[in-house]
């Protein structure tokens, strides 16, 4: 029962390794099966006729790369957008704060002219207040921009001029004064500071040659003192040497014994241990345990054959009674007899494992053995260590007594020498130490006079600078300096005028303030009627007579046009009272991503086709470019307006269209942009020369398109740079597309 159970177990744990593995071996033959699809290229090269867009291949390189030769074609680049069929005009008329729609004119589906009255609005007490506050603050705003446009167009006049040049003459001539008195200050503190170094200089060389004599008694004194220690010292030594010798010898004494004990302690539980372990092992731990085993397992067979036999006479009985009794009887002797079986196997793998238990213990007594031996071996050469350690010990003690008998002999031969040698050192001592004090009173009656020449000096020096003006400080020529620099701004400003593009934008923005404030002026009426902007058709009416319109529920009144939507402004959800399209032309807008807007000019000329339209093409040329992108997820776009010229039959609003629009370029230099490496804003290729040789040319790109880059400078014609085997193609980012009505 016991290996069923272990195959079982070992069975399951390799389905479940099997169940972990197989979805990552599908996933990964499911990516191997995957072609990739490179994405197009935004901007597409025109193939021509001397033009290869493939690089060239030259010498292959055991690194998995290849070369390209350099050389002179014309970049065409085609320029692709997407766009949408839009009304060349529309609108959105909306109602200003809270009120009540008082007639609808129009439907869904009408045509109506300019000027036409589509709605009327009665506006609350409290909206209609809101709106002539708004309309005043836009007619100051527009009165203020207008008076500042005023003085732009006037001009400065000459008396202006002349009074900021006068001021800054005035300027000038202060900061020259500034400068003279600086100048001044410092020419006689310079001239006084001169006399003092010169006397100073003298009183300098008296006082370093008294100070020489001084350095020189001070070498003499420690000499003398240095030798009066050394003297001092010659007696000293005799006695740490002996001391030294003493404390030496018993040191190394002390250490040899105790070693020679903790090893002679180390051996003898080395031998206590040994024998522990020799009295475990004769008991034949092993042996005991197997048979131990093997009486057991005889017990259990005895017990397994009696119920074999049991489970055979309930079978047989079991044969008369119903299908599932002999069924179940059946499985009951056929499981006993197997576990008979199992143990019958385990107790003949017993019996033959009898034998290895009795060569492990005999194995285990010899090891013991062995270790008993060895640790009586050590403990026996460790005491014969200590005892030697012992006898060196003395003989370290009785030489150490030797050394302290010769020490003291030879101390005794000398005091009187050691004696003499100090007097006389003292004596040489007490000598420099006179001569020391002799120069130092030299040396300071030299430093006395230095300090009085120097303090004559600054007194010379203070003199000089009161009898001239005091020079200004720093700040004060700082600010002058600053004023000069605003007067002559001031000046150049006055002199230069107002450019016209300054007087245009600002009257750019006078012509706003003055249409929003007309806007305003129209919205703060009682009643506000809604007229048609443009001859157009009405698409969606979204008021009804007599309805409630609550403050703040919808926009200004103004209306929005193909235009507006090109300055980047969006419908942000407010109620439309109503929207209408401008009979006439059609016009697409387009999408153009960042890098794309850079390539296109107003009135430039395009080719536009529609995939819903199959062969229905039409030329036609840029009528607006945003001047403000439009951003979604992330993207940033610019709306690009064209108006059709004439729309083909079957043209629906809303309906997609591929803009197409071409850039030819004269002949230079080009190279697949792969073999470009930009770091840190410098641009580089790998040029190979005719030995094969890598070297890294800076150069100069211009325009590209697709895959390839034109090259302004660093290589030539016919030159071979190196490229990867596999270029990553170029992602085409589809900008996001921009509704054609929005709110004012």
């Amino acid at each position: 029962m016991r290996v069923t159970s272990r195959h079982i177990i070992t069975s399951r744990v390799l389905l479940v390794r099997l169940a972990a593995v197989l979805p990552v071996v599908l996933l990964t033959a499911c990516q191997a099966l995957q072609t990739p699809v490179a994405p197009s290229s935004h901007l597409n090269i025109s193939p021509t006729a001397n033009q290869s867009p493939a690089p060239q291949a030259g010498d292959s390189t055991a690194s998995g790369t290849t070369t390209y030769v350099v050389k002179r074609d014309s970049l065409n680049s085609s320029l692709s957008l997407q766009g949408r069929v839009a009304p060349t005009r529309s609108a959105q008329l909306t109602l200003h704060g809270g009120g009540t729609v008082t007639s609808v004119n129009v439907q869904v589906g009408q045509d109506v002219k300019q000027g036409d009255p589509l709605a009327q609005f009665a506006a609350d007490d409290q909206s209609l207040q809101a709106s002539r506050t708004q309309a005043t603050l836009a007619e100051l705003a527009y009165e203020q921009e207008q008076s500042k446009l005023a003085e732009l167009q006037t001009g400065t006049p000459k008396d202006t001029v002349d009074q900021a040049q006068a001021v800054v003459a005035r300027d000038k001539a202060a900061i020259a004064q500034l400068n003279q008195q600086q100048q001044a200050a410092q020419d006689a503190v310079s001239r006084a500071q001169k006399a003092v170094k010169d006397q100073a200089a003298k009183d300098q060389a008296a006082k370093d040659q008294a100070d020489r004599k001084v350095q020189l008694a001070q070498v003499s004194l420690q000499s003398a003192k240095d030798a009066l220690a050394a003297a001092q010292d010659a007696a000293k030594q005799a006695d740490d040497a002996t001391k030294a010798a003493q404390t030496q010898a018993q040191t190394d004494a002390d250490t040899a014994v105790a070693s020679a004990k903790r090893a002679v302690t180390t051996s003898q539980r080395a031998l206590k241990s040994a024998t522990i372990k020799l009295s475990q092992a004769k008991l034949n731990w092993n042996q005991t345990r197997a048979s131990q085993e093997l009486e057991t397992l005889q017990f259990k067979i005895g017990e397994d054959t009696d119920a074999v036999h049991d489970m055979k006479t309930a079978d047989d009985k079991a044969q008369a009674g119903t299908a599932a009794q002999a069924a179940a009887a059946d499985g009951a002797y056929f499981a006993a007899k197997r576990a008979l079986e199992a143990d019958q196997l385990q107790l003949k793998h017993d019996q033959t494992n009898m034998d290895a238990s009795k060569t492990l213990d005999d194995a285990a007594i010899q090891e013991a053995q062995l270790d008993f031996d060895t640790a009586q071996d050590q403990l026996t050469q460790a005491q014969a260590a200590q005892e030697q350690a012992e006898q060196k010990a003395q003989k370290l003690t009785q030489q150490a007594a030797v050394a302290q008998s010769s020490s003291s002999g030879s101390q005794q031969l000398t005091p009187a020498a050691a004696q003499a040698a100090i007097k006389q050192a003292q004596h040489t001592v007490d000598t420099a130490t006179i001569n020391l004090q002799d120069a130092q009173a030299a040396a300071d009656a030299a430093a006395s006079g230095v300090a009085e020449t120097v303090a004559g000096g600054t007194a010379d020096t203070a003199s000089a600078a009161a009898n001239v003006p005091a020079a200004p400080d720093q700040s004060a020529m700082d600010a002058a300096q600053a004023q000069l620099s605003a007067d002559q701004a001031k000046l150049t400003s006055l002199q230069t005028g107002t450019s016209s593009a300054d007087i245009s934008r600002e009257q750019a923005r006078v012509n706003l303030l003055h249409d929003q404030a007309t806007a305003a002026a129209a919205a703060a009426q009682p009643i506000m009627t809604l007229k048609a902007p443009f001859d157009g058709t009405v698409t969606d009416v979204g008021i009804t007579n007599g309805q409630m319109v609550a403050p703040g529920a919808a926009t200004d009144g103004s209306l929005a046009t193909a235009p507006a939507a090109l300055a980047g402004q969006n419908n942000v959800g407010e109620p439309v009272a109503i929207r209408m399209v401008a009979s006439g032309t059609t016009s697409i807008i387009a999408d153009a991503s960042e890098s794309d807007v850079s390539q296109l000019n107003a009135g430039q000329s395009v080719n536009i086709s529609f995939p819903g339209l199959s062969g229905q093409t039409v030329s036609a040329a840029i009528s607006q470019i945003a001047s403000t992108p439009t951003v979604k997820d992330g993207n940033v776009s610019y709306p690009v307006q064209i108006d059709l010229p004439s729309a083909p039959p079957n043209l629906k609003m809303g309906m997609t269209a591929q803009v197409s629009v071409g850039n030819p370029d004269g002949a230079s230099l080009i190279a697949p942009r792969a073999a470009v490496q930009t770091v840190g804003g410098q641009s580089t290729v790998t040029r190979v020369d005719p030995n094969g040789q890598l070297e890294s040319v800076q150069v100069q790109l211009g325009k590209s398109a697709g895959g390839n880059v034109q090259l302004l400078g660093g290589v030539q014609e016919g030159d071979k740079i190196l490229m990867p085997a596999t270029t990553i193609p170029l992602v085409a980012v589809q900008p996001p597309t921009t509704s054609q009505t929005s709110q004012p």
